[in-house]
C-alpha cells in the first residue's frame, strides 16, 4: 500500500511539472505575440513606428495563414516533419531571427525595406510553426486538463504583460528577444518525450466517416473570417488614438486581455467543452460594442480599442479549444482542424487590415464613421446568426456516427471477442466499454474515486453495492454521483447512458 502511494505521489509530481511547462511554454508564446504585434516598442528607431508595426503584422499574419494552410491541407504528406526534432528548432530560431531584424528595419532605404520583408517572413513562418507545435502537444493531453491549461497561459501571459508595463524599453525588448526562444525550448521538452500510438500507427485511406470528421463546413470558414475581418480593421482605426494618448506599448488591451482570459478559466475550469459556446457569445458581445463605441466616439477610441481586442484574443482561445475539442470527441487530426481555424481567422485579419488603410487614407467623415462602425457591428451579428452559430459549434462537438452501438450490443460484443469467435473477431476494432469510460473520465475530468463509481452505476448497481464494494458510505456514494452527473452535464442515469451510447461507442 505504502509503496502505491508512492507511486502515486512521483505520477502526480510529474504529471504537474509538466503541465507547469506546458503553461509556461504557451504563456511565453502568447506574451512574444502581444508584444510584437500590440507594441511600438521594437519599432521605436523607425521615423514612423506605428506604420512599420502594421507593415510588419501585415507580413507576418500573411506569411503565418499561408504556412498555416499549407500545413492544414498537406498533413497527410508533411506530418512526419511535425514529429521531426529539427521542425521545432527551426521555427524557435526563424521567431528569434526574424525578432532580431525588426530593431534594424524600416521603411526608408531599400536595404530597410528588405529587412522588414525579411523580419516578417521569419516571424511569421517561425509562429505558424510554434504554433502547430503546442497544438500537437496540448492534442496529445485528457482534454479537460487541457482547456485549463491553455486558458491559464492565456491568463499568465496577460499578466506578465501587465508586471512589466511600466518598465523600461530595453527589459521589453529583451523578453521579446528571450520570450520565443524559451517557449520554443520548452516546447521541446513537451513534443518529444516519447510518440503516442496514433502518431504511429498508419492513417486510414479513403475512410468517409474520418474525412467528414476532418471537414470544417466553408460557411463557417468564412464566419471565422468576418471575426478577423472586424478586428483587423478595428485595429487601424483605433491605434492611432491609442498611442497617441498612451505609452508606446497599450497597456490597456493587456488588462482588457486579462479580464476576457479569467472569463475563459471560469468557463473552462471544470473541463466542460461546451463552454466554447458560451465563450463565443462574449466574444461577439465585447466586438459589438467595441463597433458601436467606434460609431459612437471619434474622439477617443482607447475603450473602443480593448473591447475588441478582448474579444478577438477570447475568439483566438476558443478556435483552439474547439479545435482541441473536435480531435477528441471525433478521432480527428486537431492540427488540421486547427489550421483551418487560424488561417481563416489570420486572412480576415489581413483583409481587415488592408481596408482600414484604405480608409484611413481616404480622410473619412464623422459621418462615415458612424456607418462603418454600424456595418463592422452588422458583419458581426450576421456572422453569428447565419455563419457561424452556437448551433454550430454543438455539432462540431458533438457528431453523431450514423450507426451506433448499444451499450447491451458493445457488451456482446466484448464477450464475443474474448470467446475467440468470427463475429466477435469482426466487431474488435469497435470501441469497448471500458475505453469508453476512459474517455469520457479523461473529457469531463472525473476525479479517482468517481471513474470507479461510473462503470458500476452505468451497469445499474445500487447505492448499497456501490457501498459494499468500495467500502464507503451511502451518503458518499450519493455525492459521488451528483459529482459525476454534474460534470457531465446530465441530470440522471438514462441521459448518462445516452451520452456515452451517442458520442463514446461509436
Amino acid at each position: 500500500m505504502e509503496e502505491q502511494r508512492n507511486a502515486i505521489a512521483r505520477w502526480a509530481a510529474t504529471s504537474c511539472k509538466q503541465s507547469g511547462v506546458r503553461i509556461a511554454g504557451y504563456a511565453l508564446n502568447r506574451l512574444w505575440v502581444h508584444i510584437l504585434f500590440f507594441s511600438a516598442i521594437p519599432f521605436t528607431q523607425s521615423s514612423n513606428p506605428l506604420l512599420s508595426l502594421f507593415s510588419n503584422m501585415f507580413i507576418s499574419l500573411l506569411c503565418l495563414a499561408c504556412c498555416l494552410i499549407f500545413i492544414g491541407s498537406a498533413l497527410a504528406r508533411v506530418e512526419h516533419l511535425l514529429l521531426s526534432r529539427y521542425f521545432v528548432g527551426f521555427g524557435t530560431c526563424a521567431c528569434v531571427i526574424g525578432t532580431a531584424l525588426v530593431r534594424v528595419a524600416g521603411l526608408g532605404t531599400a536595404a530597410e525595406t528588405t529587412l522588414a520583408v525579411a523580419s516578417g517572413l521569419m516571424t511569421g513562418v517561425g509562429s505558424a510553426m510554434l504554433y502547430v507545435g503546442w497544438v500537437r502537444v496540448f492534442g496529445r493531453e485528457p482534454l479537460a486538463k487541457t482547456l485549463k491549461e491553455i486558458c491559464l497561459a492565456q491568463c499568465l501571459s496577460f499578466a506578465i504583460g501587465i508586471g512589466l508595463a511600466f518598465a523600461p524599453s530595453p527589459l521589453w525588448l529583451s523578453v521579446l528577444l528571450a520570450s520565443p526562444a524559451l517557449s520554443g525550448l520548452f516546447l521541446r521538452a513537451c513534443s518529444f518525450v516519447r510518440p503516442t500510438n496514433d502518431e504511429l500507427a498508419p492513417k486510414a485511406e479513403n475512410s468517409e466517416q474520418n474525412e467528414r470528421s476532418r471537414t470544417l463546413p466553408m460557411r463557417n470558414r468564412f464566419g471565422i473570417f468576418a471575426f478577423g475581418l472586424v478586428a483587423g480593421f478595428a485595429n487601424v482605426l483605433c491605434s492611432h488614438a491609442m498611442y497617441a494618448h498612451d505609452n508606446p506599448f497599450a497597456g490597456w488591451l493587456l488588462i482588457a486581455g486579462l479580464a476576457m482570459s479569467i472569463v475563459l478559466v471560469a468557463l473552462f475550469w471544470n473541463g466542460d467543452h461546451r463552454g466554447a459556446k458560451q465563450g463565443h457569445r462574449f466574444a461577439l458581445l465585447l466586438m459589438a460594442l467595441g463597433c458601436m463605441v467606434v460609431a459612437l466616439s471619434q474622439s477617443d477610441t482607447r475603450l473602443a480599442n480593448m473591447l475588441v481586442y478582448a474579444g478577438f484574443s477570447c475568439f483566438g482561445a476558443i478556435l483552439l479549444v474547439t479545435a482541441l475539442t473536435i480531435g477528441k470527441l471525433d478521432a480527428a487530426n486537431p492540427v488540421h482542424i486547427a489550421c483551418i481555424c487560424a488561417s481563416a481567422l489570420y486572412f480576415g485579419e489581413i483583409a481587415g487590415l488592408a481596408f482600414g488603410h484604405i480608409v484611413e487614407f481616404s480622410w473619412i467623415s464623422d459621418m462615415s464613421m458612424n456607418r462603418i462602425g454600424l456595418l463592422l457591428t452588422a458583419i458581426l451579428i450576421i456572422s453569428y446568426l447565419f455563419l457561424l452559430t452556437e448551433t454550430d459549434f454543438s455539432l462540431l462537438t458533438h457528431r453523431e456516427a450514423e450507426q451506433t452501438p448499444s451499450l447491451e450490443a458493445e457488451t456482446g460484443t466484448t464477450a464475443q471477442v474474448d470467446a475467440g469467435s468470427e463475429k466477435g473477431s469482426t466487431h474488435a476494432n469497435q470501441p469497448t466499454i471500458e475505453s469508453a469510460y476512459e474517455r469520457i473520465a479523461d473529457d469531463f475530468g472525473l476525479s479517482p474515486r468517481e471513474r470507479e463509481i461510473l462503470p458500476l452505476l452505468v451497469r445499474g448497481r445500487t447505492i448499497a453495492r456501490i457501498q459494499e464494494e468500495l467500502f464507503i458510505s451511502a451518503s458518499t456514494v450519493n455525492t459521488h454521483i451528483r459529482h459525476i452527473y454534474t460534470k457531465c452535464k446530465v441530470d440522471s442515469k438514462q441521459s448518462l447512458l445516452d451520452l456515452i451510447e451517442e458520442h463514446y461507442l461509436q
